[in-house]
């Protein structure tokens, strides 16, 4: 199809579409009057200005040659959620999501650091032992990704550089934890920064069970951690993280210094689960899986007014949020810079930020010395 008026009014609604928006929306939005003008525009009977593609682009979260460019390349992706939220309050992080998906599969291309699954993707699944299954399956990953004995205190590092998974730390809505993407650039785990650090780790390696496992259960669309009734897949899930993040092993190490004359503190649980950087209700519930606490002890701890005040005093401290993105994806945004494939401009876009802020987010993941920053804001008038 050429590149005409009709082709660019069809690429801009197959865009507001997939975002779920209506005409009214986009247009109070652009600031139209009516939302005849978008209407106009997409069915060809009236040309767009530059200045308000510019302006759609930024709303659907896509670059001009998406609607001007008929070889731009195309990205097919499917999206698993981790949100309390229903599916269609989601459709706005979905494309921020989408965006930030491209843009880390562009910087691979241009950097020619494409970054490979090291790990294969599970084929089978033994579903007569589910959770043997999922613990069998962290062990191997805490093996192979090379995690530790307390796999959660450089989980992101090796997840990125031992695993190849991509991974980034984004502003996501309250209410959506991560999500999992795979398509043409690969598979991809997003977090939001702002959740605690133990629920980002057990979301982290719950979405990671789902890439995993991508090929024998198609990635569940939507998925409440709250909901009492859950289908497999997704207690399998529970059980990989909970594994992953607490080996069998380091745990029995730890509760054997803990435990005397049968008996645990409730502090002691406390701190052992802050230790492993997990909930506490993750590491109980990892307790009644190895039969050390009884089902009814862990609902009644759970419940318990006095237990969840101490578990809260203890963890207030350590409730701080992620930095966005990640260290890798700072870095290939920077070489690309560096090596001329993007302008400034666009990686202010990437990193969302300003000219002005551009050195301080620099600076703050530690590049400033290699990529030498502060000159080249003060000398680059691009």
């Amino acid at each position: 199809m050429p590149i005409n008026d009709e082709y660019i009014g069809a690429k801009l609604k197959e865009a507001r579409i997939a975002l779920g928006l209506t005409l009214d929306d986009v247009a109070q939005k652009v600031g139209w009057n009516s939302y005849q003008i978008l209407s106009n525009i997409e069915q060809g009977k009236r040309a767009i200005k530059v200045s308000e593609l510019t302006r759609l682009c930024k709303i659907y979260y896509k670059e001009m040659g998406y609607f001007i460019d008929e070889n731009y390349p195309v990205v097919s992706t499917n999206i698993s959620w981790r949100a309390r939220l229903k599916g269609d309050d989601c459709l706005e992080s979905q494309g921020k999501i989408r965006e930030i998906y491209e843009n880390y599969g562009l910087l691979e291309n241009m950097t020619g650091e494409k970054s490979e699954l090291l790990i294969e993707k599970c084929t089978a699944v033994d579903e007569a032992k589910p959770f043997e299954f999922a613990e069998t399956l962290a062990k191997e990953v805490g093996d192979k990704f090379k995690l530790g004995f307390r796999p959660s205190s450089n989980l992101v590092d090796a997840l990125e550089t031992n695993g190849g998974i991509r991974l980034l730390f984004i502003d996501l809505a309250d209410g959506i934890s991560a999500a999992a993407m795979t398509g043409n650039y690969g598979d991809m785990l997003f977090v939001n920064h702002s959740e605690s650090p133990w629920r980002r780790n057990f979301n982290m390696a719950h979405e990671l069970f789902h890439i995993l496992t991508s090929k024998v259960f198609k990635l569940p669309q939507f998925d409440d951690p709250d909901r009492e009734q859950k289908p497999v897949h997704e207690k399998m899930a529970d059980a990989f993280a909970s594994a992953l993040l607490i080996p069998r092993d380091t745990l029995y190490a730890e509760l054997k210094k803990l435990i005397k004359d049968k008996k645990i503190q409730l502090i002691d649980l406390i701190n052992l689960a802050i230790a492993f950087e997990v909930s506490t209700q993750a590491l109980l519930w990892r307790l009644c899986h190895f039969n050390i606490l009884a089902k009814q002890v862990v609902d009644d701890l759970l419940s318990s007014d006095d237990f969840n005040n101490q578990n809260r005093e203890k963890r207030i401290l350590n409730n701080c949020p992620e930095k966005l993105f990640s260290r890798r994806f700072v870095r290939l945004g920077l070489k690309a810079f560096n090596e001329g494939k993007i302008s400034k401009g666009k990686l202010c876009s990437i990193f969302n930020t300003t000219r002005a802020e551009l050195s301080d987010f620099v600076r703050s993941w530690g590049f400033e010395e290699e990529y030498l920053i502060d000159s080249q804001i003060q000398t680059d008038n691009t």
